[in-house]
């Protein structure tokens, strides 16, 4: 009888249940006092059967009840969605204190387990409401032994087990008025492993997110290439990207992206409206670090637009570039950049097609293996004469520049200097002012001056 009292809603698997008890039951009529003992029950039912001990402590407007069961059952005749579960035999495992005080049911110091998934904590609600209250609740999740009770896992999440202590306000009516704060949050997955805490206001899109996470490291999955599809992938985002408010920090000790590795990440970003904004953007890749405080990068119905603002210290070329299999080794050696550029697009492609902006650079004791040898037209004769030699098949040498620094325009995917190119090479000094694409097929509009000696050798 007490059952209405704690569920507003009897499933159909429970109407017509069977039950062997054995215990004692006490009656006091003055006081309309109950209690009921039983140390020994089994009950069966569509949704599915249970063994274990009850006792039931009810008077007038109050009662005290401790259930601990364990057995099978059912989650369809429990109303979960056909086809979520693998099996209709579900094990479970329940320990609860249940006290009722007019319309508030609360169940405390309970244990609700079954395979994969473990909750240790209190919960209450108000009968005829539709609001869950969790406080100090232990949720661990184990994805594994999970993936073999439900169907819908994402492969995304194999191998994952989690732990934290959450706090919730749930109303199923009414899920923008709720909460979730998961605090002591121990996330644990073959490519990394996340601490910290997360705060969920308005449990919706348009919810407010507010997280503090920390990883000693970091494995993001490699995208597989799809080679029967020559167009490029558009960025494909949920929708929730342009309605979520979230900000918070992500510390990471090592994110490997790849061949690449990032160290001492430090992000302190917002995510609102659909524009993700950098307050503090920070790492460290080839021996230097990356500063890309201010940056920001908004997202539209149809496309990305970025705003991007990086510096960078001395950095050494060969930890960052990694070149194709079957080409020319990677440039060896330091750089210092300097980056203000803004684009759009609705592809990588795209966005990379529309950059605009200024890029400085400062190069030092930098090699270079050219991918063939410059094809040059001389116009001056007595130049050409002293340049002139029969065609050269071997592959081209390497080119050391000990110093260099630059100032660059970039627009419609060509660079402009804005002061000179200046290097100073192995074979003599170079400068290089004007237009050029600095893809595999250099091409050079503009002014390029260097000694003949360096002339002869690169051609």
């Amino acid at each position: 009888r007490w059952i209405p009292a704690v569920a507003t809603r009897v499933p159909a698997g429970l109407r017509e249940a069977r039950a062997s008890l054995r215990g004692e039951v006490r009656v006091r009529r003055d006081t309309r006092h109950v209690e009921v003992a039983l140390p020994v029950f089994s009950a069966r039912a569509s949704a599915g059967a249970l063994v274990g001990s009850l006792t039931f402590d009810g008077a007038q407007g109050s009662s005290h009840a401790h259930l601990a069961v364990h057995g099978t059952l059912d989650p369809v005749a429990l109303g979960a969605q056909e086809g979520l579960f693998r099996t209709r035999e579900a094990p479970v495992q329940i320990d609860t204190d249940v006290t009722i005080e007019g319309a508030r049911v609360a169940l405390e110091r309970t244990h609700l387990a079954t395979r994969g998934l473990t909750f240790d904590g209190d919960a209450a609600v108000t009968r005829g409401s539709s609001r869950v209250r969790l406080r100090d609740a232990r949720l661990a999740v184990e994805i594994e032994a999970l993936r073999t009770l439900v169907t819908r896992v994402p492969e995304g999440l194999a191998g994952l087990s989690a732990r934290c202590v959450l706090d919730a306000e749930l109303d199923r009516e009414r899920p923008e008025s709720g909460f979730v704060y998961a605090r002591a949050i121990d996330l644990r997955a073959p490519s990394a492993q996340v601490r910290g805490e997360v705060r969920w206001d308005g449990l919706n899109p348009r919810g407010r997110v507010r997280f503090a996470l920390d990883a000693p490291r970091i494995a993001l999955p490699e995208r597989a290439r799809d080679e029967d599809h020559d167009e490029p992938a558009g960025f494909n985002l949920p929708a929730w990207t342009r309605t979520i408010d979230a900000s918070g920090t992500l510390r990471v000790g090592a994110l490997v992206a790849g061949q690449r590795t990032f160290e001492q990440v430090d992000l302190d970003a917002t995510l609102a409206g659909g524009a993700l904004a950098l307050r503090r953007g920070r790492f460290r890749i080839g021996g230097g670090e990356v500063n890309a405080d201010g940056s920001n990068v908004t997202f539209g119905d149809d496309d990305v637009t970025l705003h991007a603002r990086v510096q960078t210290g001395w950095i050494r070329l060969e930890q960052v570039l990694t070149p194709e299999p079957g080409s020319t080794p990677a440039p060896r050696g330091r750089v210092v950049a300097e980056v203000s550029l803004d684009g759009s697009g609705r592809d990588p492609d795209a966005l990379r097609r529309s950059l605009r902006g200024r890029v400085g650079l400062l190069l030092h004791d930098v090699r270079v293996t050219p991918h063939a040898r410059p094809r040059v037209r001389i116009t001056n004769r007595l130049l050409a004469r002293f340049a002139n030699r029969p065609p050269d098949d071997r592959p081209p040498s390497e080119v050391h520049i000990a110093h260099a620094h630059a100032l660059f325009d970039l627009a419609n995917e060509r660079w402009t200097t804005v002061s000179p190119f200046l290097a100073d090479t192995g074979f003599g000094a170079v400068s290089l002012r004007g237009q050029f694409n600095p893809g595999p097929h250099f091409a050079l509009e503009g002014e390029l001056e260097l000694d003949p000696a360096a002339l002869q050798e690169m051609t």
